[in-house]
């Protein structure tokens, strides 16, 4: 996945571009948010500012805070986002159930990120231009093929694997009918299309 990932000059200006847009918090930092991002700067960093933002969109709405600070002749920032339950136990009316952020971010067949932390119900971590996610619209070269599906496939069955036997997995999988990703994709697509129109019609409601 690097050659998807590696980060251009334009990459890095438009990061930063970004970064001036955030907003200046309207009040002060809560003091646990504050000590958080204190802590997950590196040794010697000096905080130049604090923001808020606004980004993504699963979790719009939520506490949000970035600590901007420069570094050995360069700047860092760290992120501040709250914590919440899964949607899951929300959906499977398993209230009170703990929250797994960590067991699913330090199991077993995962690459730990050294920069993530959470902390009174905040997430800490390092964002960067080189620190992102994948925008297939956004950045054209960044065309769909079937290196980066076997890639996102080899990371979900490494996830299966730590709790379930290989050979398990490949009896499983054999069982299905040759096309069955591509529908259950496409029902899947089906449900966040159904679930994004219900909740426009509610938005539009209660404005």
């Amino acid at each position: 996945m690097r050659r998807y990932l590696t980060s251009t000059e334009k990459d890095l200006k438009d990061f930063w571009d970004d970064v001036e847009k955030w907003d200046e918090p309207p009040g002060a930092v809560p003091d646990k948010v504050e000590f958080g991002l204190r802590q997950a700067l590196p040794d010697g960093a000096v905080i130049e500012q604090f923001k808020v933002r606004q980004t993504g969109g699963g979790s719009l709405g939520r506490p949000r805070y970035m600590a901007i600070a420069s570094w050995r002749g360069g700047r860092v920032v760290r992120e501040a986002k709250a914590l919440v339950p899964s949607a899951w136990n929300w959906a499977h009316r398993n209230f009170g159930s703990p929250i797994r952020f960590d067991d699913l971010a330090t199991g077993a067949h995962r690459s730990p990120d050294p920069y993530l932390r959470t902390r009174d119900r905040f997430v800490f971590r390092r964002v960067a231009a080189d620190s992102r996610k994948l925008d297939l619209e956004a950045d054209p070269k960044q065309e769909w093929d079937g290196q980066r599906l076997e890639a996102m496939g080899f990371d979900l069955a490494a996830i299966h694997a730590a709790s379930v036997p290989p050979h398990e997995l490949r009896k499983a999988l054999d069982a299905f009918e040759d096309d069955w990703l591509e529908k259950a994709s496409e029902r899947a697509a089906e449900w966040v299309k159904d679930d994004f129109h219900e909740w426009k019609k509610h938005y539009k409601a209660e404005k």
